[in-house]
């Protein structure tokens, strides 16, 4: 995850981060296991360094990603 994705499930979990990825993030069980099972089949759409997947469970808006080092982070949903 990208510095800012870190701090904005932070404070939306009212946790650190590993704590907060540790507990399933800021969603429930059910968004996640729905996610889960989604991703094999996800939209997924690449401009240059920045993507997008989904949407995936329940969220209406897809996961945004950023290449960063050779690497692709979660900037947010």
């Amino acid at each position: 995850m990208t510095p800012a994705a870190r701090r904005d499930l932070a404070d939306a979990a009212g946790v650190a981060c590993p704590r907060a990825l540790a507990a399933g993030g800021a969603e429930g069980a059910e968004e996640l296991a729905s996610a889960q099972r989604e991703v094999a089949g996800a939209d997924v759409r690449i401009r240059g360094t920045a993507a997008s997947i989904g949407p995936l469970g329940t969220a209406q808006q897809p996961l945004r990603l950023e290449r960063v080092g050779g690497r692709w982070l979660v900037v947010g949903a």
